[in-house]
């Protein structure tokens, strides 16, 4: 577990601390408080009087809406490092709509709204910051929803894979996706078992391979390229319907 001095370095490396004054950043840094949750436990219940942001120190968390009939939508997984419900300072939103849950177990520092607010009314360059940020988050939620709309469900697999893969120390390649299938599923608007067989492809065709919960990218170029193959089908297809 994270002891308190490594949680003012996690907020200092935040970007929405970064270019606070040292002043400034001790003044918020009293009153964070971290929040622990094992595997399951819920961080932030929607409909919770919403008087906090987060930044995810260690673990990994998911922000999910639940339909009437207990369906589970995963909307994002946040890692250690980031945040979330910031954007809820300036909507002046009285409730959470979301509910945050730790995916594993995970620490949360909980960052008071109403002091945040107060310290950016004398902090134009941490209100740019934020702004920067939360316009950032939106392109990548607008891409989300292009790529829910657009693109089938192979598509979107293959740029999750792409988008998490990094190098390890022995240089191989990894797309790192600790989280569990069903979760994984969820983000990517599939069923479990379309996600199930759709690894499964990828792995008779020799592009991954399973290790534990991440993924070993054998072909990387390959990856890749079963992605644009895709894209090409799919308008090929569009054409001769278009042109019929």
């Amino acid at each position: 577990m994270l002891m308190p001095t490594t949680w003012n370095q996690v907020l200092r490396a935040h970007h929405l601390f970064a270019t606070l004054e040292p002043a400034q950043f001790d003044r918020i840094a009293r009153e964070v408080r971290p929040l622990h949750a094992a595997t399951g436990d819920c961080l932030v219940q929607s409909g919770d009087r919403a008087d906090a942001f987060f930044v995810v120190a260690e673990g990994s968390v998911k922000l999910s809406l639940f339909a009437v009939n207990g369906d589970e939508k995963v909307l994002d997984i946040i890692s250690p490092g980031q945040s979330f419900a910031e954007a809820l300072l300036f909507m002046q939103a009285p409730v959470y709509p979301i509910t945050a849950t730790a995916i594993i177990d995970s620490t949360a520092l909980r960052v008071p709204g109403a002091s945040f607010c107060a310290m950016l009314a004398e902090n134009r360059a941490a209100c740019f910051k934020m702004l920067a940020h939360l316009s950032a988050r939106l392109h990548v939620q607008v891409r989300e929803i292009e790529a829910l709309t657009l693109e089938n469900a192979r598509q979107r697999l293959i740029r999750f894979l792409v988008a998490r893969t990094a190098t390890t120390d022995d240089g191989r390649l990894v797309a790192r996706t600790g989280e569990p299938r069903n979760v994984i599923a969820s983000h990517l608007s599939m069923q479990p078992e379309t996600f199930s067989r759709l690894i499964k492809n990828l792995t008779d065709e020799g592009i991954i391979r399973p290790e534990g919960r991440d993924f070993a990218i054998v072909d990387f170029v390959k990856l890749q390229q079963a992605d644009l193959d895709q894209g090409r089908a799919e308008l090929k297809l569009l054409l001769s319907v278009v042109t019929r």
